[in-house]
């Protein structure tokens, strides 16, 4: 883990045979923010009867900007509804 961060931060990394140059302010990016984050989600049900319930879902309820691995920059603020159905 600590060689593919290092290629990510530091130099080119090769990708079979094609190089891939380093991410721009990926290092000063993860110096910055390197405390941990804490994103929340919010879910609010109602359950219209026996079979069937409906979902408003937020994710990232506060719209932080947070990355689980190099370069993989999470999602924005997401509202879904869902309905679910039980036969």
């Amino acid at each position: 883990m600590v060689n593919i961060d290092n290629s990510f931060e530091n130099g080119v990394f090769i990708l079979g045979t094609v190089n891939i140059p380093v991410l721009k302010g990926l290092k000063e990016y993860r110096e910055k923010n390197n405390k941990g984050d804490l994103v929340f989600d919010a879910r609010l049900g109602y359950e219209v009867n026996e079979n069937f319930q409906l979902f408003f879902i937020v994710n990232n309820l506060f719209n932080r900007e947070y990355m689980t691995r190099p370069g993989d920059i999470q999602a924005p603020r997401q509202f879904l509804i869902r309905f679910q159905a039980n036969f």
